[in-house]
Order: C-alpha cells, then structure tokens, then sequence
C-alpha cells in the first residue's frame, strides 16, 4: 500500500531586493538604496557630477556604481573600509558579473584583470570608472579617509615618464594615451584587458596622415575634408566637437594655431583648448578665405571678425 504522500511546508522564498533608483524630487536627484532610502554619499556624488557634465552622462556614471554598493552591502564591507577590503569586494564583484574573469595581482597588489572574449570590456571599464571618479571625489572631500584607494601616484608619473619617451606618441594637448597594446603602465590599482585582440594604430603618425592624405588627393578631397582630418589627427578631437568648431573659438587667439573647442558633456560650451600645427593652420586659413566663403550664409570673414574684435 502506497504511503500517503506528506505536504511540504510552504517555504518562503527571499523577495528580491529593490535595485537602486534615482527619482526626481523638486529638481533634486535624490539616490534611493535596495531598502527604499535615501543614499546620501551615492545622491551628493550624483550632485557633483551634474555640475560638471551633461545629465545624461551624470546619470549613466552614477547607475554603473548600483553593483558596486549592492557587492559593499553584500559583503557587509563599508564603502570607507581599507583599498584591501575595497579591492576584494571588487574582485569578488568581477567574478561574479562577468562569465570568464581571470585577476592575477603582483607583489604590490595592482590587479591585471583579463576578460573572456564574451564579456564586455566595455561595461568593466565603465564600471572601474565610476568607482574610481567616487572615491576621487570622496576623499577629495575628505569623506573617505585617505587618498583615493583606486588610484596609485606612484604608476601615474611612472606612465608619465613612459609615454614621453615613446616615439611616434600623441602630442600632449591631443588628450590621447597610449593604444593598449603599447602597455604604457596605466594609473589605476585595476589593467583590465579583453579577450580579443584589436587592431592597433599606427604607432608613426606622420606615416598614417601620409597616407591618409596621399589616398585623399587621389580621390580629390575639398579642402575642408583636408582641415577636418588633420585636425582630427593633431588634436585627438571627438568628430561632433571637431566639426562644431567656430570662428569665435579660433578667434579667442588671434586666429593662431590654438582653438577654443566643446568636449563631451559640456553642452557646446567651449571647456578646452587643442593645438594645430603651421601647416594646419595655414590650411584653416586657406579654407576660411575660399570653400568656407564661398557657402557661409553670413559671408563672415578675417575681416568681419577684425571688427566685430
């Protein structure tokens, strides 16, 4: 005879946690954690980024942070704890996100991070972005006690003095560095490499604009797809802010070798100042007084500025 089968007891399952939201409250962002509170540190730092770059961008840098605090809470690790502490959580974070994850660390403790070819470099990189911009701006504060545990001085002067003495490098003012595969030893406590190889630059410069340009005359480029890409090579602009250069940003100097140019997330403000070299500037110049003149609405000029100046 078959034995009555015995009821289970109902077993609760654990409801899931609530993930991090950011809600508009009068104007103010305000961070809300997994228990429906408010995160102060993670609402200030938001507060800071929206001063500095576009709100889009604010908030994309602040989201990539909800797997950091969710990994701190997780691990019942303050997000003031010790860079030891810190950097086991996020190892730990690291394997636990990405499907092939290999962390080797060396005497000194920085982390080479290696990443299968299926997980994003991408994300990772954004990830260690976001928590390294936090904790700069937190103990820049003085809300963390210390210095910035992801963040070694003493690598950043030694990438420093490595890339000035490579040749065939980006000039200074571009705000280029060193393509991966050059292994300029970065500034970070974290080297995170992806699966797949990429295709590298150049190393020379002046031969990739050389045949860059060589091919271009073939084809009979305009002039000013001449001054774009030249200043594209010199001055490591992004396309947008390179084709939303203005006289009025050039003029700020004299019409010289330096321009006035918007960066990302600065809302067409112009934030920084790129260098080009004679040749190039001489090219702007050439272009300005003929292609330019000739489909400018308002007929602008050297001499129309030279006025309104």
């Amino acid at each position: 005879m078959p034995q009555p089968q015995r009821r289970r007891k109902h077993q609760h399952t654990a409801r899931p946690i609530a993930p991090f939201r950011l809600i508009n409250v009068d104007g103010h962002v305000l961070v809300y954690d997994q228990n429906d509170q408010v995160h102060e540190p993670l609402t200030h730092h938001h507060a800071r980024l929206r001063a500095r770059i576009a709100d889009g961008s604010a908030t994309t840098m602040t989201k990539a942070l909800y797997p950091w605090f969710a990994a701190l809470e997780a691990d019942g690790v303050s997000w003031q704890a010790p860079q030891q502490a810190l950097h086991g959580v996020l190892d730990q974070l690291l394997r636990r996100k990405y499907k092939q994850v290999d962390i080797r660390r060396d005497r000194r403790g920085i982390a080479r991070v290696t990443l299968g070819p299926d997980d994003s470099l991408h994300s990772a990189r954004l990830l260690h972005a976001a928590i390294r911009s936090y904790y700069h701006e937190m103990a820049h504060l003085g809300l963390y006690p210390g210095v910035n545990p992801f963040f070694n001085e003493a690598r950043a002067a030694d990438a420093q003095q490595y890339l000035q003495s490579r040749r065939g490098r980006p000039p200074a003012h571009s705000g280029l560095s060193e393509d991966a595969d050059g292994h300029a030893p970065p500034s970070s406590w974290y080297d995170l490499y992806g699966g797949r190889s990429s295709t590298a630059y150049d190393q020379d410069g002046e031969q990739l604009a050389h045949k860059i340009f060589d091919a271009a005359g073939r084809v009979q480029w305009p002039l000013r797809d001449y001054a774009v890409t030249a200043i594209a090579l010199e001055t490591g602009l992004r396309i947008s802010a390179n084709t939303g250069l203005r006289m009025g940003g050039w003029s700020r100097h004299g019409f010289g070798c330096q321009i006035s140019a918007a960066d990302k997330g600065s809302g067409g403000v112009m934030t920084r100042v790129v260098v080009i070299s004679e040749q190039t500037h001489l090219m702007l110049r050439a272009y300005v007084e003929s292609e330019r003149a000739q489909h400018d609405p308002l007929a602008e000029d050297f001499s129309t500025w030279a006025r309104a100046l």
